[in-house]
């Protein structure tokens, strides 16, 4: 019985469905590649990091359509075509992947900030604390007035007085949720002389202290303006504001209509 010959027996190693199978994996994984290259190329939203997955399902389509197309007599035209549109996709998936990868490296080369030089603050025996900012002085547009003067304002009449004698309560809160160091208390009286109602939540009493804003104290006798002023209808409520425990100026900003118009009147003075 004649025995076969190396040649034969490394040709038969060489089975079709071999050479099929790369086919397969260089069609599948180049068109895979192709598309997800050409996806984010075309603006596309996807992460950074889908361009180095191209570059590799490339690599990896290469080496099975290369391996595919060099082995000798296919029988197979259909694993030829598979093994050559897996290869032309895998060329292609690894031109626009190094291109990605490099314009990605050069994104983020670009947005990383540079480090600055460091300074040293060496401490110097003469060198002194810079002094306090002094105490911020409002600018107060509109007329400025004493506590228990009257003026008109839009048409509506506006006196204030105080303050009062005035101890919270242990149910006594501040706005801006701050301990309250001392409270002062005045009397807002108002009459509104237009034809319309005076909308209750746009009468606006602000207290300011060196510039800023000091918050309003709420109790169980102090709770603001609850109800609407009507046409020629006079109505008196309490204020208290939260102030610093020395006696400080104070500036109450009084605007009875915040809702419609910017017009305001200030109340000056020491409590």
């Amino acid at each position: 019985m004649p025995l076969a010959s190396p040649s034969t027996t490394h040709h038969a190693a060489e089975s079709p469905s071999n050479r099929t199978g790369l086919a397969i994996v260089a069609l599948i994984f180049g068109v895979l590649a192709a598309g997800l290259a050409l996806t984010a190329a075309t603006g596309h939203v996807l992460p950074p990091g889908a361009w180095y997955l191209v570059v590799a399902l490339a690599v990896v389509t290469l080496c099975c359509g290369l391996l595919s197309v060099g082995r000798r007599h296919h029988r197979s035209t259909a694993s030829g075509a598979m093994a050559w549109i897996g290869t032309v996709g895998g060329i292609v998936a690894l031109v626009l992947g190094v291109w990605g990868m490099t314009d990605v490296l050069r994104t983020v080369h670009h947005t990383t900030p540079a480090a600055g030089p460091v300074q040293v603050l060496h401490p110097s025996a003469d060198r002194t604390a810079a002094p306090p900012a002094p105490p911020t002085t409002p600018t107060l547009a509109g007329p400025q007035l004493a506590f228990g003067q009257t003026y008109q304002v839009d048409n509506v009449t506006v006196r204030l007085t105080g303050p009062h004698s005035y101890t919270p309560s242990s149910m006594a809160t501040s706005s801006d949720g701050s301990p309250i160091q001392r409270a002062a208390k005045f009397t807002v009286t108002i009459t509104n002389n237009t034809s319309t109602p005076l909308n209750a939540s746009g009468v606006d009493v602000e207290g300011i202290v060196h510039g800023l804003r000091v918050g309003h104290v709420y109790d169980t006798d102090i709770a603001g303006l609850t109800q609407d002023v009507q046409p020629g209808q006079t109505v008196t409520f309490p204020v208290a504001f939260n102030v610093p425990a020395a006696p400080t100026p104070l500036v109450l900003q009084v605007n009875p209509q915040s809702m419609t118009s910017t017009d305001k009147i200030y109340y000056l003075g020491t409590v």
